[in-house]
């Protein structure tokens, strides 16, 4: 059975066009307009630059709430963004996520289905694995199109997956993170 190709959720492996994953200069090109028209949510992050100082974002909290011009500085200064969860959302909508539950990447393995999304009133998702896989995921079949028009050697998520499953990859790792047992203590030497 053919998977179900949804064609708004990319995921790019390779690419001639980035200088590294996640290229944010680059990747945003596209939907530059429509980025202005947002604002952001983003959390765990890792980051590279030596602009840190600049940036609205840093290593120093859990999650960011950036407004259009926040994301665009971001985009200028071109961090490359090495783990990372990057929600749009329009900008009248509230923002709804549990502080105590935060987006993650590292170890998550819903970010790899391509139904599932992360925050469910973000209009884009972008999900940075590693510096070695970025995703991207739209809802808005417009926004898509004009993204793929440059990002042509992009996957579709499903087809991805579908097939690094038939490898065994992504079952393997990543893995959801599993609270480690609770030892009880024991005073017997």
């Amino acid at each position: 059975m053919a998977p179900n190709i949804s064609y708004m959720n990319w995921i790019i492996e390779k690419s001639n066009k980035l200088r590294f994953h996640t290229n944010l200069e680059v990747l945003l090109v596209p939907i530059v307009s429509r980025i202005r028209t947002l604002k952001w949510f983003v959390s765990d992050l890792d980051l590279n630059t030596d602009a840190l100082s600049y940036l609205p974002i840093g290593h120093d909290q859990n999650y960011y709430i950036l407004d259009s011009k926040e994301m665009d500085l971001c985009r200028k200064i071109n961090p490359q963004v090495v783990w990372g969860y990057l929600a749009a959302f329009d900008r009248h909508t509230d923002i709804k996520f549990d502080r105590n539950s935060l987006p993650y990447v590292e170890g998550n393995s819903e970010i790899w289905d391509s139904s599932n999304w992360l925050l469910d009133n973000s209009l884009i998702e972008m999900i940075c694995w590693d510096s070695s896989y970025t995703i991207i995921k739209f809802k808005e079949q417009e926004v898509s199109d004009k993204w793929r028009q440059l990002f042509d050697e992009a996957i579709d998520l499903d087809v991805w997956t579908t097939k690094q499953r038939s490898k065994a990859i992504i079952d393997v790792y990543p893995r959801p993170c599993e609270p480690s047992p609770k030892k009880r203590y024991d005073p017997s030497p």
